[in-house]
């Protein structure tokens, strides 16, 4: 449900590890973008990684290979979707989303918070209200779950 906040752009406010931390919302647009540069720059990294150790030859008809068959739309979707979900993903949420207010303004690391269970469900309602998908309802169908 959009509120007055919302729908005027406010900061959202939230307490973590004790100090209190404002943040913006991000559209769903601008959300996937970012995780889906992060997904195709995480890819490229792998492939350089695996192919590290090969001769030079097969190395470069390998990563020539790669370079001209993308990610398809599907696979990069569900890459997406699994870095969005994870501690990484929400890391990077925080992040893209927190409005320093001085330098020692710093948002708690993701493995302090995920410790105490406050800042859990905290951080629960907060990636809801920073992304837009607070009212946001799954419904199952024959071609699966569709928002």
């Amino acid at each position: 449900m959009e509120t007055v906040s919302n729908l005027t752009g406010q900061p959202v406010t939230a307490v973590l590890a004790g100090k209190t931390h404002k943040f913006r919302q991000m559209t769903l647009a601008e959300m996937f973008g970012k995780f889906e540069a992060e997904v195709q720059t995480d890819w490229a990294k792998r492939m350089n990684n695996l192919a590290a150790g090969w001769p030079l030859q097969e190395r470069v008809a390998f990563l020539s290979h790669q370079a001209s068959h993308p990610l398809s739309a599907e696979d990069s979707v569900r890459l997406v979707r699994d870095k969005m979900n994870s501690p990484a993903g929400i890391s990077l949420i925080l992040a893209w989303t927190h409005l320093v207010e001085g330098t020692d303004d710093m948002i708690p690391d993701m493995t302090v918070m995920a410790m105490n269970p406050e800042d859990t469900t905290v951080i629960k309602g907060l990636m809801e209200s920073l992304t837009g998908t607070a009212g946001i309802k799954m419904e199952g169908g024959k071609e699966g779950p569709k928002a």
